[in-house]
C-alpha cells in the first residue's frame, strides 16, 4: 500500500514539474486583452511502477531532498540526495547528477542524469522545487531538506 502510494504521490508530482515547464504561449488581440493559452494536455512520464523501481539514497549528511529527472523520452529517475551542502548545484555535482558551463551567472547546466540538451533543438531543463519553476540558477538554489526539485527537458525557448 505504500508503494502505491508513493508511486501516486510521484506521479502527481511529475506533473506539475511538467505542466510548470511547458511554453507559456499567450496572445494579444487588437482590444490589447489576453486570450487564455490554448489547454494541450502533457503526457505523463514514464514512471516506474510499484515494486519496479526503488529510489537509491545518495550522498551523506543532514539535509535531504528527492531529484525527479524526467527524460527527453519521458523516462525519469527518481533519487533521493542527502547532503551537507548549501547548494543545490553542488550537492548534484558532487554525487554526478550535473554538468555544464561555468558562466556570469553561475553553472549553466547543459547534462543531468547523463542526457545532454541539445541547443540546435532548442533544449535546455527546466529545474523545479516542489512544482514551481526555479528563477534561480543551480549555484544559487539553497538546499532545502523535504524538498522535490525536478529537472524536465524541455524544448523551445
Amino acid at each position: 500500500m505504500k508503494k502505491r502510494l508513493l508511486a501516486l504521490l510521484l506521479s502527481a508530482t511529475m506533473l506539475l514539474a511538467l505542466a510548470a515547464c511547458g511554453p507559456k504561449n499567450n496572445s494579444s488581440d487588437a482590444s490589447g486583452e489576453t486570450e487564455a493559452p490554448a489547454a494541450t494536455p502533457l503526457p505523463a512520464p514514464d514512471l516506474p511502477g510499484p515494486g519496479d523501481y526503488v529510489p537509491e539514497e545518495v550522498g551523506e549528511g543532514e539535509a535531504e531532498f528527492m531529484l525527479q529527472v524526467v527524460h527527453g523520452d519521458n523516462t525519469a529517475l527518481i533519487d533521493y540526495v542527502v547532503t551537507d551542502k548549501e547548494f543545490l548545484g553542488e550537492a548534484l555535482e558532487e554525487n554526478g547528477y550535473i554538468s555544464g558551463e561555468e558562466g556570469a551567472y553561475g553553472l549553466f547546466v547543459t547534462t543531468v542524469d547523463g542526457e545532454t540538451a541539445d541547443a540546435d533543438q532548442e533544449q535546455w531543463w527546466c529545474l523545479t522545487k516542489d512544482g514551481e519553476r526555479v528563477n534561480t540558477g543551480v549555484d544559487s538554489t539553497p538546499v532545502e531538506h523535504g524538498a522535490i526539485y525536478t529537472f524536465t527537458l524541455t524544448t523551445g525557448y
